[in-house]
């Protein structure tokens, strides 16, 4: 390289390159200034385990919304929190579909509402959406002042430019408005734009992300464009969500408590029917548990059995009952754990179950939209990443190119060969899952099969046993079995009632102490600082560049 030969060409092109390196530098600066800034607001939420009152080694928590390990509780949160059911039940009193800008130097500002105006507006546009297949939505409504009584108000969709007076109605055949003065105008317009109500839920969920930081800590985070709002609508999810878990249980627990009354209620009139039964008997025969020891033991060894031939049946029929609600994909093994039957052996494959149920709801879920990851695939997420940098690519060669240029064509081919791959590698795990899932169905129903074989054998057994003591029970007195039945079913209705009672105390204890399951740990704070764009650093790189 001859250094003076370069020398001599910079210093002839000297001014072409300040002129170039000051048009990039100015036209980043002026990109960089017109970018609108993005604030960032969080909360954190925690679940427990755990009452607040203390009781919860007397009182296990059956009730909780989310069952299972802690990593899935969060799982089911983090599904739960993205779905736009939910979304749209946290935002429903909010006012955050009605948007407001104020125009200072040549940029509109964006604002949580405005100081001296009241905005009321109405849109109600479907002719225009049939006819022109255009909507009012999004588009900026302009209200410039003229003085202190007048505006001028001014819709570019429409051509719509006419005066009219502070709080004065305006009706249109696309939309209602009023503009309320409260205090003195500035000297500069204000803009205002509503979005879709319906459409909100999408425009949230695009801009929130939910993060697991621990074994029992969520953090919820919005980006807005406005930090007040930003702060208002991710405390408001996380406000709703933590009254719909609360809801929820206390529903559950009312329910539970209004049956065991119900319960408690007939239990006591059979209580008090077979009470007076055995009394009345016993004054009237005469006689008062005069039955030989051996003889007793005989009663009790065949009323013992009764009620354990009782059990028996009672966990075949819920394992029955099980097995079908398997086939249906239904896994619910709380009646099962009621009847008193052991599933230590199935728990494995349960939980196996569960865990590929919520992977294929995620799949399920993320198959209908590929916009945005919604599982921990680390293959999926960088298929999704490699979509979106492509489409990047192809927005700013749109900018530049025709959409028939070859490098437009190539980004266009390699996006759909992209959303292919991820369609693929979605369908080929939806199969996937769907697979082990059956095999894991069937194993477990395998299980239950061996385990009603096991039942069926015990209660052949035990009728077997109670057959030959009731032919024994045949040689005692009549009016001695007779008062010993009576007994025995007073002793039997007195234990249940025991129970009810022990179950309706547990469930009050449960209602009066689920508040505490889920807290708001940290609440949104606003935003200070942007967290992007990053002024300094798009000039810098324009200016290198």
């Amino acid at each position: 390289i001859d250094l003076r030969e370069l020398y001599s060409t910079l210093k002839k092109r000297i001014f072409t390159i300040f002129l170039i390196t000051f048009l990039i530098t100015a036209l980043s600066t002026a990109y960089s200034y017109f970018l609108p800034a993005i604030y960032s607001s969080d909360v954190k939420i925690s679940f427990s385990d755990e009452e607040s009152s203390g009781m919860s080694t007397l009182i296990p928590d059956t009730f909780s919304d989310f069952a299972g390990t802690t990593e899935k509780k969060l799982e089911t949160v983090k599904l739960t929190l993205e779905t736009r059911k939910f979304i749209n039940s946290a935002i429903e009193n909010l006012d955050i579909n009605q948007r407001y800008f104020i125009e200072h130097n040549y940029r509109k500002n964006e604002i949580y509402s405005f100081e001296n105006l009241d905005i009321f507006l109405d849109i109600h546009d479907d002719k225009l959406q049939e006819q022109n297949n255009e909507t009012l939505y999004e588009e900026f409504f302009t209200i410039t002042p003229i003085d202190q009584k007048q505006f001028l108000l001014s819709i570019d969709l429409l051509e719509y430019n006419k005066v009219w007076n502070f709080n004065q109605l305006i009706k249109d055949d696309y939309f209602s408005m009023k503009v309320t003065k409260k205090s003195k105008l500035l000297d500069t317009k204000y803009y205002v734009k509503q979005y879709e109500q319906q459409l909100m839920a999408d425009n949230i969920l695009e801009n929130m992300t939910t993060n697991i930081l621990s074994d029992n800590v969520l953090k919820i985070t919005y980006n807005d464009t406005v930090p007040k709002r930003a702060k208002e609508i991710v405390q408001e999810i996380a406000k709703k969500f933590r009254t719909l878990t609360i809801v929820k249980k206390t529903s559950e627990l009312k329910k539970r408590l209004t049956f065991l009354n119900s319960q408690i209620e007939l239990i006591e009139q059979q209580l008090q029917g077979e009470g007076k039964s055995l009394k009345e008997y016993q004054k009237k025969s005469q006689t008062f548990f005069t039955i030989e020891a051996n003889n007793k033991i005989l009663l009790e060894n065949l009323s013992e059995k009764k009620e354990l031939l009782k059990k028996f049946k009672l966990q075949l029929k819920e394992l029955n009952n099980f097995q079908n609600a398997l086939k249906n994909g239904d896994l619910n093994t709380v009646a099962l754990l009621n009847s008193g039957i052991d599933i230590s052996s199935m728990q494995p494959l349960i939980k196996l179950f569960h865990a590929t149920d919520i992977e294929l709801a995620e799949m399920t879920l993320q198959s209908k939209n590929i916009e945005k990851a919604l599982t921990k695939t680390p293959q999926l997420e960088r298929l999704i990443q490699d979509l979106h940098e492509e489409r990047k690519v192809l927005e700013e060669l749109n900018f530049s190119f025709t959409p028939t240029h070859p490098q437009v064509l190539k980004a266009n081919s390699t996006i759909m060969e992209i959303e292919n791959n991820i369609h693929s590698y979605i369908s080929t795990a939806l199969q996937r899952l769907k697979k082990s899932q059956s095999s894991i169905k069937s194993k477990i129903l395998n299980n239950i099969i061996t385990t009603k074989v096991n039942i069926q054998n015990k209660i052949d057994r035990f009728n077997h046993d109670i057959q030959n003591e009731n032919a024994l029970m045949q040689t005692l007195p009549e009016k001695s079995l007779t008062v010993q039945e009576l007994k025995r079913k007073f002793v039997l209705s007195e234990n249940i009632y025991t129970f009810l009672l022990q179950k309706k105390m547990e469930t009050k204890m449960s209602l009066a102490s689920i508040i505490q399951n889920t807290q708001i740990i940290e609440d949104a704070r606003e935003g200070l600082d942007p967290i992007k764009p990053n002024r300094k650093l798009i000039v810098i790189v324009g200016f290198i560049a």
